[in-house]
Parts: C-alpha cells; sequence; structure tokens
C-alpha cells in the first residue's frame, strides 16, 4: 500500500506525474473504441432532437461539465448536452445495485432526479471506487441510465443490475464487448 500524498517529497510528487503523463498517450489510445461508441450514441441522439445528460462524479463529474461547457461556442447550443455533477463539489456519489446512482446533498439529488428524467439519453461516468457504496440521496435509477462509462467493470449485484436494466457499460481501455440485445449501435 502506497503511503499517503502529503507524506511524499516534492520530488516523489513530480516524477509520479511525470510518470502518469507520460503513460496519458497509451491510456487515451486504448480508450478510443469505448469513446467512439459513446460518442457516435451522442451524436445519433442530438441528431434525432433529443438531449444527452452526461452524469460523473468526481473527477468524472468535473470533466463532464468541462465537455459540456465547450458545446455552445463549438456547436452554438448549449441545450443538447447537459452534464450533471452528482454529489457537486464537496461530496462522492455511489453506484449500488439497489439504490442506483446516490448523493449526499438531497436537493441536489431532486434537481438531477428531474433534470434526467426529462433525458433522451443517460450516460453516467464513475469510476469503480463508487460501486456498491449508497450515498444519502437517490439522484437516478439504474433504469434511467442507458450507458455507463467506468474505469473497471461491474461485478456481482450491481453487474446483475446493470444486466436486468440493458445498461451499456463501455470499460475504458477494454474491448468492446456489447451485445445487439443491449448495445442501441448494434439495432
Amino acid at each position: 500500500m502506497e503511503r499517503p500524498l502529503d507524506t511524499w517529497t516534492t520530488e516523489e510528487l513530480v516524477t509520479a506525474m511525470t510518470a502518469t503523463s507520460e503513460r496519458i498517450p497509451e491510456l487515451m489510445k486504448q480508450a478510443e473504441p469505448a469513446i467512439v461508441l459513446v460518442v457516435d450514441r451522442m451524436v445519433d441522439t442530438i441528431e434525432k432532437g433529443g438531449h444527452v445528460f452526461v452524469v460523473g462524479a468526481g473527477t468524472s463529474g468535473r470533466l463532464a461539465v468541462l465537455d459540456a461547457s465547450e458545446i455552445r461556442p463549438t456547436f452554438g447550443n448549449r441545450d443538447i448536452v447537459v452534464a450533471v455533477m452528482a454529489g457537486g463539489d464537496d461530496a462522492v456519489a455511489a453506484v449500488d445495485a439497489e439504490a442506483g446512482i446516490t448523493e449526499h446533498n438531497w436537493d441536489e439529488a431532486l434537481v438531477k432526479r428531474a433534470m434526467i428524467r426529462s433525458a433522451t439519453e443517460v450516460i453516467a461516468i464513475a469510476d469503480a471506487s463508487k460501486f456498491g457504496h449508497i450515498a444519502f440521496a437517490q439522484a437516478a435509477p439504474l433504469s434511467a441510465v442507458h450507458q455507463f462509462v467506468t474505469d473497471k467493470a461491474p461485478t456481482g449485484a450491481l453487474a446483475e443490475a446493470f444486466a436486468k436494466y440493458k445498461i451499456v457499460v463501455r470499460v475504458v481501455g477494454e474491448e468492446d464487448t456489447s451485445t445487439a440485445e443491449n448495445d442501441p449501435d448494434e439495432t
């Protein structure tokens, strides 16, 4: 187990950041198939007049907000892609087979729930550390999610729930294993 970051020397921190930064092109190359499938689905939804809601927590949520904020200057319409950052700035969201996508702030959960209910396509983004945890308030049941992008495939009850609701799981860095049965791109 590694030491907490606040105990590292400056040299150790910079060396770790550099090593991680050098891996970015390799990781992006591995993620290309998943990115292409998700973007194609988003474009299809938008071309049919729908809206895309991208839901994320922590860093994933912040990146969703960043991506959504670029829609207006790039395409002239900011309302076609809406980012929903579970938990806001201070909370950690969770993803559970029974509770769905949850967060710590009740008011934010209610607003996000209403937004997600009106979405044509809901793409949730969360790393595997959020799996199997439950926060205070439900932002969305898993049945509301169409695609889920993550770093590791869910297992156990969560994997069964994803299959039950036909959620297309995109694991970054893995070959796409979607089937025509649950992948809207294959129908």
